[in-house]
């Protein structure tokens, strides 16, 4: 059985698998928000990148298979226990995600 990140780095299938941008608003950040994302993202074999904004929000773009990438969304609408998270918008991602695994990015 292949990961998704070997079938990624030896077939390109990249673009084939769907990809979603989030935005979680709360007190998401200073509360070790992206490090636990990229420890579930992983976990789940999701492959993108988290990020704080400016503004106080997390932007996640991941692409994997639809039920991980459920999982993950189910993840980000809690967050870690010292996280309060009011809201998550979720939108298709067109971004041209070219990562073979889950990057904190700064």
């Amino acid at each position: 059985m292949h990961s998704i990140k070997d079938i990624l780095i030896k077939d390109k299938h990249y673009k084939k698998l769907p990809q979603f941008q989030y935005i979680v608003k709360g007190v998401v950040q200073g509360v070790a928000f992206r490090y636990h994302t990229k420890k579930r993202a992983e976990a789940l074999g999701i492959l993108g990148y988290v990020k704080n904004l400016r503004n106080g929000n997390v932007e996640i773009v991941a692409s994997g298979n639809p039920e991980n990438l459920k999982l993950l969304e189910e993840f980000l609408r809690t967050g870690p226990s010292s996280a309060i998270v009011s809201s998550v918008d979720k939108a298709k991602s067109d971004f041209d995600l070219q990562m073979s695994d889950f990057k904190i990015l700064f």
